[in-house]
């Protein structure tokens, strides 16, 4: 894993409050973008069934201050890419991979 990737994903973990394993470490967007899910409880596909709780208040104090919805999820991450990477928002697609599309090099 290079060093690009590397703190991609601890800038990943820090914005959302998760820990990602070495051995989880993503080769594509769309990897990592489903771990990211997974980490925080969210269906990474769509859930009509699901209110959208963002237009929601907490229902309490110590609710969490922001709950996910996967397109949160993706938003925040290709955001995070092509800060991290300085490729155009376009580049960063599902099935692009890190090292061989989205490499700075």
């Amino acid at each position: 894993m290079g060093l690009d990737i590397v703190e991609l994903v601890i800038r990943t973990e820090e914005v959302f409050n998760i820990t990602i394993e070495d051995s989880d470490a993503s080769p594509t967007v769309g990897a990592l973008y489903e771990l990211v899910c997974k980490l925080l409880n969210v269906s990474p596909t769509p859930n009509p069934e699901t209110p959208n709780t963002l237009d929601q208040p907490p229902p309490s104090k110590y609710a969490p201050l922001k709950t996910y919805t996967r397109d949160d999820i993706w938003i925040m991450l290709v955001t995070i890419i092509h800060d991290q990477f300085q490729v155009d928002d376009g580049d960063i697609r599902y099935n692009a991979h890190f090292q061989n599309h989205l490499s700075p090099d």
